[in-house]
């Protein structure tokens, strides 16, 4: 049975984009999922665990839940500039 409830954590670098007076964000992990689990309670944990640890990074913390292949967000945590570029 595959698991119900992820989280996923993104970290980033803001870099200066090639474009002059401009930033742009770098991804800085390459395996972002954190746990996979079956207990909702236990997902929410982690998620706010991960939301503490790293809340004086660049990042985005997204807890999720897999239901019949379907991604579905259930929560979201970014301290993201939604005016800022992100770099694949």
């Amino acid at each position: 049975m595959k698991n119900k409830y992820f989280v996923d954590r993104m970290t980033y670098t803001l870099k200066d984009s090639p474009i002059e007076g401009q930033k742009e964000y770098w991804e800085d992990d390459i395996d972002p999922i954190t746990m996979q689990i079956n207990d909702l309670k236990e997902a929410i944990k982690v998620y706010d665990k991960e939301i503490e640890s790293y809340k004086n990074n660049i990042v985005e913390v997204l807890l999720c839940m897999n239901y019949e292949g379907n991604i579905i967000p259930l929560e979201t945590y970014s301290n993201l500039d939604e005016n800022i570029m992100i770099r694949v």
